[in-house]
């Protein structure tokens, strides 16, 4: 009991904190939109951020693209960032999350008469695989992608689903996976405490992911590091590697959160290229 009181206690202090830090960036707690001065490309580029994330995720990748010509979209996932208690962010079941894409880019599509494009960070990449299973993208960029963890993700998955009525939440140990110091100092994440409930949410996500990789059937490019300290590399490269109409990209000496780590330069110059063609 004093556990759970401690814990709670630490989830109000964290939405404190990001509700007095969503004052400074809206990011954190708010959807982006960019509409470009001449959209001469005629089409929507949907970006996705990831797991007790924010748009603050991709904020680096959108920057960029803000001068190409595309409209971006980056919503809020249902369910995510500071706006959201922690204790909430199970609530939210895989279908409901794929039916607000699907929703989310039929609109897009509806807009240009056209597909959009779709690029997702980490769980974002997560859902966007699944959709773009559907045939419902022209391009599909996957940005370390959560299909497993990186290591114990059975284990951790059953001592998940054992506690997760006993002790709903746990405190992140740190604000995020970077190894760049200043990429670390420029990052917030969209929570300080991580909802076991929506970890088991985000494992049944994942395994839905794995099984919609074969459904592809747009260009794809993947960008992942084999440091990554959340995602298995190893089974993002298992799924991708070798697979036709895939581009791999691999950026050693980065963590998860690759737009504010050393290999944000290459992946947002990659990713530019790959959408432009």
């Amino acid at each position: 009991m004093f556990l759970c009181r401690l814990l709670l206690a630490a989830q109000l202090l964290a939405f404190s904190a990001g509700a007095a830090a969503a004052v400074e960036d809206p990011w954190l707690v708010s959807s982006q939109e960019y509409n470009p001065p001449d959209p001469y490309r005629q089409r929507s580029v949907i970006i996705l951020h990831g797991f007790g994330g924010s748009p603050l995720d991709v904020k680096p990748l959108a920057e960029s693209l803000r001068e190409s010509g595309f409209r971006l979209v980056i919503p809020v996932l249902p369910g995510e960032t500071t706006s959201t208690p922690a204790l909430e962010r199970g609530e939210r079941s895989t279908e409901e999350r794929v039916a607000w894409l699907e929703a989310l880019v039929a609109e897009e599509t509806r807009r240009f008469g056209r597909p959009p494009y779709l690029a997702g960070f980490s769980m974002g990449a997560t859902l966007a695989t699944i959709v773009a299973g559907q045939g419902q993208v022209d391009r599909l960029v996957l940005v370390s992608p959560f299909y497993s963890l990186a290591w114990g993700d059975d284990f951790l998955t059953g001592l998940s689903r054992l506690l997760s009525s006993v002790i709903p939440l746990v405190p992140k140990p740190w604000k995020g996976k970077v190894k760049d110091p200043e990429g670390y100092r420029r990052y917030r994440p969209g929570s300080y405490t991580v909802s076991l409930e929506a970890f088991l949410r985000l494992q049944e996500m994942a395994e839905m992911a794995r099984e919609s990789v074969d459904d592809l059937s747009m260009p794809v490019l993947v960008i992942a590091s084999p440091d990554d300290g959340v995602a298995s590399f190893e089974l993002t490269e298992e799924l991708f590697r070798d697979r036709k109409g895939t581009e791999f990209l691999a950026l050693p000496g980065s963590d998860h959160i690759l737009f504010y780590d050393y290999g944000r330069e290459e992946a947002i110059r990659k990713v530019r290229e790959f959408l432009e063609r």
